[in-house]
């Protein structure tokens, strides 16, 4: 009966997956060729996945960039914190 540890998974949650594959996207194809297609191959996922998560596409897109905003916001705020 030995130790057993948590198994720690490989790949961030799927919802992530997707939202990190939308801006990948986007980088590298603009954001007019943006679909879910691409989003879903992108982040190596079945397309039915991004209609789970998201109503549409603008819907996806939205939270793709608020997400990035705020994770980028709540650094700078440690760093200036850190000065002060």
């Amino acid at each position: 009966m030995g130790d057993r540890q948590a198994t720690i998974p490989r790949h961030p949650p799927r919802r992530e997956r997707i939202l990190d594959a939308a801006l990948d996207v986007i980088a590298e194809h603009g954001a007019i060729k943006v679909t879910f297609r691409s989003i879903a191959e992108a982040a190596d996922v079945p397309l039915g996945s991004l209609t789970y998560y998201f109503d549409d596409i603008q819907h996806l897109l939205t939270d793709a960039f608020t997400t990035d905003r705020e994770e980028v916001a709540a650094v700078v705020r440690a760093v200036v914190d850190r000065h002060h």
